[in-house]
């Protein structure tokens, strides 16, 4: 913008010497309006003061200038034989001359060189052949004569009053379009060129690129259209051959929407100075390199390997409006109701507190990410289901780790860093938490009184050595702890899950059952590969009259099955046991033995029993050690074929000792332990080394 000339005193003569000085002030770009000023005003012999050196009088008399959309060899093109390159962009070596590099249209430069070579002399010329046409500020404002030349290649219009593409209907072999200055308000008919490789459509009034037919163009590398009334680069979304793009100054409002330009693998050099959200983001460099990752030249500046790690550092691996944007494409957030996000490397949630445009969310999956809060999700107040396994959790509330990157730039939310600030219930209406594969060591760390309708929590592999912190989830329906490390029940730990339903605790350290005699309501209770060795433990379960289905797979008190025995014996609701179903023949024979038996108060911690013969309703005498027999092996299906999980083949033991035998019996049976006896005292002793036998 000229805002002072200064203009030297004119001889009266009446003729008007050439301008040789001026004063110009430039608002933006100052570093290349030397060369761009000189171009329009050959006549100059200085700029704000300064003479023009050597090298800017060669550019200024081969007339060549610099344009804000010009960066990468965008205007230069090969013209005959006369053409070299020279680091990478295209050079004129007509003769003898030196080379120098042009930045004008090929179709100006093509109609110059077929002046010069004719010495400027008219001469007519058949217009089916004309491939290069160049006419600047000519007035032209229609282009029905266009259709006589249909093997045009170059065409050059620039600072014209054309408002459309209908004249060049028939012109299919334009590589190069340069419609800059202009009148255009769209872009409709660009898919009649299917060899457009360059467009050059700035300075216009375009408002939208739909339905042109930009997306059908197969080499197409270039485009230029910089200052016009665009708001979105939606329809470029399938142009995969793009190289550059120049775009600015239009009325893109937010770094989103760039996203549809994501996926354009080949996009190189891209130029977005002017849009609105380029004042209003402070990392709006870092942003767009972010987003734009094979960016070379952004705004004229190249990309460097520090800026590239600082984006990184600074956007990426969060879960914002942004990311979202970018995965859902078009579908809008307003009518969400399940959002699948796993394995996407995210780190934190920053989603504002402003979270209305998700308020249809119902279920939500953040499994296999690297996520160690979810404070960003704490105003979901409609979602039902959250899926947040395998991540890094500690604290469900836990503090975000701190991101000097955008601390610098000013980009942190003021959210807040701990849970105690939060209100009681967060997530009102969460029914289904999925917590499992995290770092939690202790249940109070996920805070269960703020989700008022929990009724399903899966907490499988994390660190919980405790079970505690239940006391706020009447709505409990399921509780998964498999594979922690409990070892101990706080006391009325179980006290308040009165609707509890099933509850799952393999895999642990758990020795004492002391606590679960408070889960009245419960009917599946998984106790496999724990560290039960009495089969007292057990008798904890009697008041369970619920109970359907338990297992005890893999414990130390399950080697033999007299546990199976107790707990049909405890429990006549029982339905399975380790997986196995129980049979009504099984059921009736094992009441009728204990039926039948002198002592009718059977405590099944008592005698040594035959279970083959129980099965059989047939009572065998009780056994003396050293009175081993040889008995078939027990027949049915294998252990574990239930929903316990595992899967263990029946128990080889036929009988099993339920209290000591009483010293001095009489009969056979006392023969054969004085038999036995004899033998171990035979036996040579082992040798303890100082320390007691095990």
């Amino acid at each position: 913008e000229i805002v002072g000339i200064r203009v030297p005193e004119h001889e009266k003569s009446g003729t008007v010497s050439p301008l040789v000085s001026i004063v110009i002030i430039f608002l933006q770009k100052t570093d290349i309006m030397r060369s761009y000023t000189v171009s329009y005003l050959p006549s100059l012999k200085a700029l704000n003061g300064k003479a023009f050196s050597m090298e800017e009088m060669t550019v200024k008399a081969t007339g060549h200038s610099y344009g804000p959309e010009i960066r990468n060899s965008s205007l230069g093109a090969p013209f005959g034989e006369t053409i070299a390159t020279i680091d990478g962009k295209y050079c004129a070596t007509s003769g003898t001359r030196k080379p120098v590099m042009t930045l004008r249209s090929p179709a100006e430069v093509l109609v110059k060189e077929n002046l010069l070579l004719r010495g400027g002399r008219e001469h007519r010329v058949d217009v089916t052949m004309v491939t290069a046409l160049h006419m600047r500020n000519q007035g032209v404002c229609c282009l029905d004569s266009f259709e006589r030349m249909p093997n045009l290649r170059w065409v050059s219009l620039p600072e014209n009053h054309v408002d459309n593409l209908d004249g060049l209907m028939m012109c299919k072999e334009i590589e190069e379009l340069d419609l800059t200055g202009n009148c255009l308000q769209n872009l409709r008919g660009l898919s009649w060129f299917k060899k457009l490789q360059r467009l050059f459509v700035s300075k216009n009034r375009i408002t939208t690129l739909l339905d042109t037919g930009v997306d059908e163009l197969k080499y197409f590398n270039i485009l230029s259209i910089s200052s016009n009334y665009l708001t979105t680069l939606q329809p470029l979304e399938l142009v995969m051959s793009l190289e550059e793009l120049y775009f600015g100054d239009n009325h893109l409002t937010s770094v989103r929407n760039l996203f549809p330009i994501k996926r354009l693998l080949n996009l190189r050099h891209a130029d977005l100075l002017g849009n609105p959200f380029c004042w209003r983001f402070d990392g709006y460099r870092l942003c767009v390199i972010y987003h734009l990752s094979n960016l070379e030249t952004l705004d004229g500046v190249q990309v460097e390997p520090a800026e590239t790690g600082s984006a990184k550092e600074a956007f990426g691996n969060r879960m914002d409006f942004d990311f979202l944007d970018d995965r859902l494409h078009s579908k809008t957030l307003e009518s969400l109701t399940e959002l699948d996000l796993p394995s996407c490397g995210l780190k934190v949630v920053d989603l504002g507190t402003d979270l209305s445009t998700l308020r249809n969310l119902k279920c939500l999956n953040l499994q296999n990410n690297y996520l160690t809060s979810i404070q960003g999700l704490m105003q979901l107040e409609e979602l039902k289901v959250l899926c947040i396994s395998n991540n890094q959790i500690e604290h469900i509330f836990g503090k975000q780790p701190p991101n000097p990157t955008r601390d610098r730039l000013g980009l942190s939310r003021n959210n807040n860093s701990t849970g105690n600030a939060l209100r009681s219930d967060c997530l009102a209406n969460l029914e289904v938490l999925h917590i499992g594969d995290n770092r939690i060591a202790f249940i109070n760390n996920i805070q269960l009184f703020r989700f008022p309708s929990l009724k399903s929590l899966y907490a499988q592999g994390n660190q919980i050595v405790v079970v505690d912190g239940l006391d706020n989830c009447q709505n409990l329906r399921e509780l998964v702890l498999d594979r922690n490390r409990i070892r101990d029940f706080a006391a009325g730990c179980f006290r308040r899950l009165g609707g509890l339903k099933m509850l799952h605790l393999e895999q642990n350290r758990i020795r004492d059952m002391g606590q679960f005699y408070q889960l009245v309501q419960v009917e599946r209770l998984y106790m496999g590969s724990n560290s039960i060795r009495d089969t007292q433990q057990m008798n904890n379960l009697s008041s369970l009259y619920c109970l359907k289905e338990v297992s005890f797979l893999n414990n130390s008190a399950t080697r033999v099955p007299l546990h199976r025995i107790m707990l049909i014996m405890r429990l006549p609701g029982l339905e399975v046991i380790d997986g196995k179903p129980i049979t009504m023949e099984e059921r009736s024979a094992i009441m009728e033995y204990f039926a039948t038996s002198e002592d009718h108060n059977v405590n099944l911690s008592g005698t040594v029993l035959d279970v083959r013969s129980i099965l059989n309703h047939q009572p065998v005498p009780a056994y003396r050690p050293g009175s081993e027999r040889s008995l078939p092996p027990i027949s049915g299906t294998p252990y574990g074929a239930g929903a316990a999980g595992g899967g263990m083949a029946a128990p080889s033991m036929q009988r099993v000792q339920i209290q000591p035998f009483q010293q001095g019996t009489s009969g056979q049976h006392g023969q054969q332990q004085q038999q036995h006896q004899r033998r171990h005292d035979a036996c040579p002793q082992p040798r303890t080394r100082g320390r007691r036998p095990y």
